[in-house]
């Protein structure tokens, strides 16, 4: 959780990979979600339509990425 966003992990039983349900930590509404991309084999940020982002909480994205990047070359 940053002072914007939550970060909630979702994990489907058919799948190998977790989605990352990304949250406005004021209201609760879905702002977009992370999950795997299977042809470009790493996790991709899918924005929801309407939303708007600033730096800020793209850096967090960003930052959200590189941690389930690193989780998985471990």
């Amino acid at each position: 959780m940053t002072s914007f966003l939550t970060f909630a992990e979702e994990h489907w039983p058919n799948r190998k990979t977790k989605t990352i349900r990304i949250l406005s930590a004021h209201h609760g509404h879905t702002l977009g979600i992370i999950n795997w991309y299977g042809p470009w084999r790493q996790y991709v940020f899918e924005a929801h339509a309407g939303t708007v982002w600033s730096d800020g909480c793209l850096t967090d994205v960003q930052n959200k990425l590189a941690q389930l990047k690193a989780e998985r070359s471990r």
